[in-house]
């Protein structure tokens, strides 16, 4: 654990981590194969962090590409081949749309990481990071254009 950050900061980190495995799980009707790649990769990256490889910025390229990458690299895939397209096709829109309220929560811990020196004010919506606006309106969104549904809504016509 990283010092100078309080146990609300990481308790409200993983509690929108969960939220938002939750949100994932409930769009893809409760896939097996989204649960173990969500949980694995998330396993994954977390063993090589703990080791500081994200933090070594002196390689070409910086370390970094190496956890973004790979996420990069699936999504085009998906987009890509027909399974894929047949894949994302069938993610339920207005339970997507509602996770979007993750973003609280996440900008409440980036700005609680500012405040203890551990990351730039740049990437707070004090700074140039305005995420928290699309949390703030995913719920307005998702009823105005579900008819009020949170999960098992369709697109309208």
């Amino acid at each position: 654990m990283m010092t100078g950050i309080s146990t609300l900061t990481y308790v409200v980190f993983l509690a929108a981590m969960a939220l938002a495995q939750w949100y994932l799980l409930k769009a893809s009707n409760s896939s097996k194969t989204v649960l173990y790649a969500m949980n694995g990769w998330l396993l994954f990256i977390t063993a090589v962090g703990m080791t500081g490889f994200y933090t070594r910025n002196e390689t070409l390229p910086p370390n970094m590409v190496f956890l973004v990458g790979p996420p990069l690299l699936l999504i085009i895939g998906l987009l890509l081949s027909r399974s894929g397209k047949a894949f994302l096709d069938s993610l339920d829109l207005s339970t997507l749309t509602w996770m979007h309220i993750i973003r609280v929560p996440i900008e409440l811990t980036l700005l609680w990481l500012y405040e203890a020196d551990k990351i730039p004010q740049l990437m707070t919506f004090e700074g140039r990071n305005f995420d928290i606006i699309s949390g703030l309106t995913a719920p307005i969104v998702a009823w105005n254009v579900f008819k009020g549904a949170v999960v098992d809504a369709k697109m309208p016509d």
